[in-house]
């Protein structure tokens, strides 16, 4: 069975995973698992003195200070606990809107790429099929981000074009441009700053690895540096060589597009701001068609997304309503509401297109093997020719899929009732959690641990990843939980930046 434990560049963790045979690895194992022990057992000695330390202080601090200490320690570690293992800890923690369904599917889409790039699917021929293929599609999952980014950075300046509010409008694309980069390299710089210290340590990337501490973290800065510089002239990924992305953590070759992507969607905004809405969205389908010939197709799926949230305003006018005048009753409800009105017709097209859009999804990765699924073979000769290359060529079916999909979704409400659930709310607060620190978690607990503890406990068949894998994907949803209060503070860091730089 082949499994790959070492995914850090850029070609690698876009490539179909692979996983070399266990078979004559068995020490290799025993090694990594004995070095895992190891890392806890120095864990465990520094703990106990620490211990220790306190508990030959305690006589000194009086019993109210030792209580209060206690206390606030306690509800430290309390803290630090996942909120699936809390009482009411998947309950809904903000409130639903128009467009909560699309960080529901920005967190699946995420997990999709952790499976992607954690587990042994090669295993189960059932995932190179329709409609199950896409469970194990990473690469079809950046295209549905790049989609709903185009949405989610488009709909306020959309609404007010729309309520043509001038100021506001300005002023709302001064300070997204102002706190973008902030927001997407604060948070990623954090997470491969994590992973220079795994390389340090030995645990990842090995060939990252400098003779010291100071040149270690010399490496770290030039990396970053030239990874966040914003007018790199190469952005594409996995589309062609040489992608931008860090060394340190090759899930960040999407950070620069997302930058990049976000910058062009402010722009056109502004620039088409006094056009009628039928001449924008003209304009918007003229860019479109422009990005696929030039082989720009992350700008294609930007701008579908700002396309459908244009036309999400067409259909529900009521979106564009202030707060201030809207009924006071609960979104939820409002929502839940929705379903009843739209006539089964539209019900079962949209329902059609969402099938149709899941199975362009599972298209199978690499031209051969496209070959052996039907259709594949004749929508492999629809593909327009101005297409060059295999990699962009394999893009045109995703993408449409990956439009289709958001569209589908956000023009029938029915659709996204399971998007709307507690458990999917959870997963998408969690979602830039979970894609930047799953291979972290893969170093650190996989590949040291856990796997080799598989191996040795219950042998190397299918069946035995189950219980590990459990494991496995808890611990990555509690280390996204830490990582997303991180990048909370990167926001409030930016929005703060803000506040005190801007004089007007």
């Amino acid at each position: 069975m082949e499994f790959q434990l070492l995914l850090h560049n850029d070609n690698e963790l876009d490539e179909e995973s692979s996983f070399p045979t266990r078979a004559g690895q068995a020490n290799s194992m025993l090694d990594n698992f004995v070095y895992g022990l190891d890392a806890i057992s120095r864990i465990y000695s520094a703990c106990s003195r620490t211990l220790k330390n306190i508990a030959s202080l305690s006589s000194t601090i009086s019993s109210g200070h030792l209580y209060s200490l206690a206390s606030n320690v306690l509800a430290a570690l309390f803290n630090l606990l996942p909120r699936f293992l809390r009482k009411g800890g998947l309950n809904q923690t903000k409130t639903i809107h128009d467009t909560s369904y699309l960080d529901a599917l920005r967190g699946w889409a995420a997990i999709i790429v952790f499976i992607t790039h954690t587990f042994p699917y090669k295993g189960f021929p059932i995932f190179q099929h329709p409609f199950t293929k896409v469970l194990v599609h990473g690469r079809a999952m950046v295209m549905v981000f790049f989609v709903i980014s185009g949405y989610a950075l488009s709909y306020r300046m959309l609404k007010l074009i729309r309520t043509r509010q001038a100021l506001a409008l300005l002023e709302t694309f001064i300070s997204s441009i102002f706190r973008r980069f902030l927001r997407l390299y604060g948070s990623t710089g954090a997470a491969t700053f994590f992973s220079m210290l795994l390389v340090w340590f030995r645990i990842c990337i090995p060939e990252n690895r400098q003779a010291t501490f100071l040149l270690q973290l010399k490496h770290w800065v030039i990396d970053f540096a030239h990874f966040s510089y914003p007018l790199a002239p190469n952005v594409d990924g996995y589309v062609h060589s040489g992608a931008l992305v860090s060394t340190y953590l090759g899930v960040t070759w999407t950070i620069p597009i997302e930058f990049r992507g976000s910058m062009l969607v402010f722009v056109f905004c502004i620039g088409a701001c006094k056009l009628s809405t039928r001449n924008r969205m003209t304009l918007c389908w003229f860019f479109i068609v422009c990005s696929y010939f030039y082989q720009a197709i992350y700008v294609g799926m930007f701008l579908g997304g700002l396309f459908i949230a244009d036309l999400s305003f067409t259909r529900h006018p009521d979106r564009l309503i202030p707060p201030s005048q809207l009924p006071r009753s609960s979104d939820i409800s409002f929502i839940e509401t929705k379903p009843s009105c739209q006539p089964v017709k539209a019900k079962i097209f949209y329902t059609a297109v969402l099938t149709v859009a899941l199975f362009l999804l599972s298209q199978p990765h690499g031209k051969g093997i496209r070959q052996e699924y039907w259709p594949w073979p004749v929508l492999e000769k629809v593909i327009p020719s101005f297409l060059v290359g295999w990699r962009s060529r394999e893009l045109w079916w995703i993408s449409i899929g990956s439009f289709l999909l958001v569209w589908a979704l956000d023009s029938c409400p029915m659709l996204q009732t399971p998007l709307l659930w507690n458990i999917s709310q959870y997963v998408g607060e969690l979602s830039f959690g979970i894609y930047l620190t799953h291979l972290l978690v893969l170093w650190t607990v996989w590949t040291p641990i856990l796997d080799p503890l598989r191996v040795l406990c219950l042998g190397d068949a299918m069946w035995t990843y189950a219980p590990f894998y459990a494991i496995h994907f808890l611990v990555m949803i509690w280390a996204s939980e830490l990582f997303i209060r991180f990048d909370k503070k990167v926001i409030a860091f930016a929005a703060w930046c803000k506040k005190k730089t801007f004089v007007w």
